[in-house]
């Protein structure tokens, strides 16, 4: 065991005298126990129902559950490929789904929405169970960084994230939140190989380096920055033995993530840019009150403080080291032996050990900036445009708690308290952001027109709906030239048009006149019926010259297509030759690479070793 891990690695952070909650405290305590009782009530309240997100993560579960090896999804834009997003969240849900889904059905409620209820449950129980999990992760990872006991009061820490409670309740990203717990476990795994050297470590590790890509696949690029981290920690501390291991398990993970994936790799190899659609993460998050409101404010809470205070602490013990060194600077600078003795002094000094996380949460932190620096587009070039950029203030939110974990040893009992108390309410505000200012529509009754469309064979658009659209589309078998997963389209008129989903095209920087060319060539995607629930769409309706049919739920008006409709149009997606192979392999190799490592997880094993 590193020495570090001990108590007395913590005392340079601590202040005598101030509360520090004893060894056989944090070990009673169980934070996931108390994740599970914060986020349960949340959850009862139906916060999930108005993120961003929620029903697009259920339908992309109810295709899994219809056609699980079908790689065509055809209610959204004419067909679309699932293979654009990695499956291992939505199959959960739908596997979760199935016996509600059938209980709901023995009373009687209809096949769809028993289908719909059964994988809202399920979104519901693997949300609560990676919100659970989520410490447990944080404690393995911050172990890499610092000592145990910091760890452990990280992990505690944690549970006043509020860019946890915003990505899990206003955006809605369960996908995001389950590949970052992985990753974490993942790199904790891999941080006792390198220190051990065991191959059961190194198995671990890469199995669950498999299962962060089946879930998520944007959350590598914060395996990058942390993988860096520990590469620059390794080299300052370790020697060449373990900066080999590292580099092994950073290889074999790689390979082995994009193994369990390949069908995604062979897809995104052939995806060509789309025009870029506006995203306020990409605003300057100090220019505009609805990205600061979103993006910046409910992001960091009191951890806002963490990062300069760290910075400060570290140029003071830069400053402290280098004025005890005897000799002078044109002394050291004279001698290369001498210099050369002096920078393996300062490396292996405790004042630079926390250096490697820092950068890394400095660089995260910038590029949770958006647009506001320059950094995310130099260093992304092109890509920058398609980049949401809240994930790395969420990724940098999770890299700062163990130094909040350090700094909160230091601070009187008094300042806890405020510090703890400020943050439960940066919380709450975070996950109740979206209901604040009613980023959703209201409610409207989606099983009437479903009904109406399930007897229908043509396609529909809706307008104003909000996410709720996505809802209606698993209520109905009936497909849309629409949908809210952008990046998988292939119609070229949406692919130039620069807008997301023409559902919430008013809320676009070009409004309601971006509809009009959809709404002229509408029959020739096989459109015949629009349902309205805003005025502006209704004016839109009324000079395309679409007939009305009134009122077909409160709120809702119902039009039809004048012209005639076209019923063979298939999006170029939907008219590729389909692939047995990566068919097999995307309905099968996720859920076995989490089934090992779950197995592995299980299985008895003699003590890892401890990190730091």
């Amino acid at each position: 065991m590193h020495p570090q891990v001990t108590v007395t690695g913590l005392q340079d952070f601590s202040i005598s005298g101030f509360y520090m909650p004893s060894d056989r405290h944090l070990k009673r305590l169980n934070p996931s126990l108390l994740s599970l009782i914060l986020n349960l009530p949340l959850i009862l309240f139906g916060l999930h129902r108005s993120s961003f997100d929620a029903y697009n993560h259920i339908f992309f579960a109810d295709h899994y559950r219809q056609r699980w090896f079908d790689l065509i999804e055809p209610r959204w834009f004419g067909g679309f490929n699932v293979v654009s997003y990695p499956p291992l969240v939505h199959q959960l849900i739908a596997l979760i789904s199935l016996p509600f889904s059938i209980l709901f059905g023995v009373f009687g409620v209809a096949p769809s929405v028993s289908r719909y209820l059964g994988e809202e449950i399920g979104y519901v129980i693997v949300l609560l169970t990676v919100l659970a999990l989520m410490p447990v992760a944080v404690e393995r990872f911050a172990k890499i960084f610092v000592p145990a006991r910091a760890a452990r009061i990280a992990s505690w820490l944690s549970l006043a994230l509020p860019s946890l409670y915003l990505t899990a309740y206003s955006f809605g990203q369960l996908p995001t939140l389950m590949a970052s717990a992985a990753l974490m476990w993942a790199m904790g795994k891999g941080w006792d190989f390198v220190h051990g050297g065991r191959k059961r470590d190194l198995f671990s590790a890469i199995l669950w380096a498999g299962v962060t890509a089946s879930a998520h696949h944007a959350v590598l690029l914060f395996a990058l920055i942390a993988g860096g981290a520990m590469m620059i920690k390794t080299v300052m501390t370790r020697g060449r033995t373990p900066l080999l291991r590292l580099i092994l398990w950073a290889t074999l993970s790689a390979a082995f993530a994009a193994v369990v994936i390949y069908p995604f790799i062979l897809w995104s190899r052939g995806y060509a840019p789309q025009t870029p659609i506006d995203h306020l993460s990409r605003h300057n998050l100090f220019a505009e009150w609805s990205a600061f409101y979103y993006f910046f404010a409910p992001m960091y809470g009191g951890l806002l403080l963490v990062l300069p205070m760290m910075i400060i602490r570290f140029a003071a013990s830069l400053r402290a080291f280098f004025a005890k060194q005897s000799r002078s600077v044109t002394e050291i600078a004279s001698s290369q032996r001498a210099l050369l003795a002096m920078t393996k002094r300062l490396a292996m000094t405790k004042r630079l050990r926390h250096l490697p996380l820092l950068l890394a949460s400095l660089l995260l932190f910038t590029l949770g900036l958006g647009g506001t620096m320059p950094l995310p587009s130099l260093l992304f070039g092109a890509n920058w445009e398609w980049l949401t950029f809240d994930r790395f203030s969420f990724w940098c939110g999770l890299t700062l708690l163990p130094f909040a974990a350090l700094l909160f040893a230091k601070i009187p009992k008094v300042f806890k308290i405020f510090a703890v108390g400020s943050s439960v309410a940066f919380c709450f505000f975070a996950a109740f952001s979206s209901v604040i200012i009613q980023a959703q529509p209201q409610e409207y009754d989606l099983e009437t027109i479903a009904r109406f469309l399930n007897q229908q064979s043509d396609r529909y658009l809706t307008f104003g709906f909000g996410d709720q659209a996505a809802k209606l589309s698993v209520l109905t078998e009936a497909g849309t030239i629409d949908g809210s997963y952008f990046t998988a389209r292939t119609m070229p008129e949406l692919r130039r048009s620069g807008i997301g989903s023409l559902d919430g095209a008013m809320w676009n920087p070009q409004g309601v006149a971006a509809i009009k060319p959809f709404l002229d060539h509408a029959h020739e995607w096989g459109v015949r019926w629009v349902f309205t629930a805003h005025i502006d769409y209704t004016i839109a309706m009324i000079q395309a010259g679409w007939e009305s049919y009134g009122e077909i739920a409160p709120g809702v008006l119902m039009w039809k297509n004048r012209n005639d409709v076209k019923t063979d149009w298939m999006s170029p997606a939907a008219q590729a030759s389909p692939d047995l192979v990566a068919s097999i392999w995307w309905g099968v190799v996720p859920l076995i690479t989490l089934v090992m490592a779950l197995i592995e997880l299980q299985t008895p094993n003699s003590k890892s070793a401890n990190g730091v």
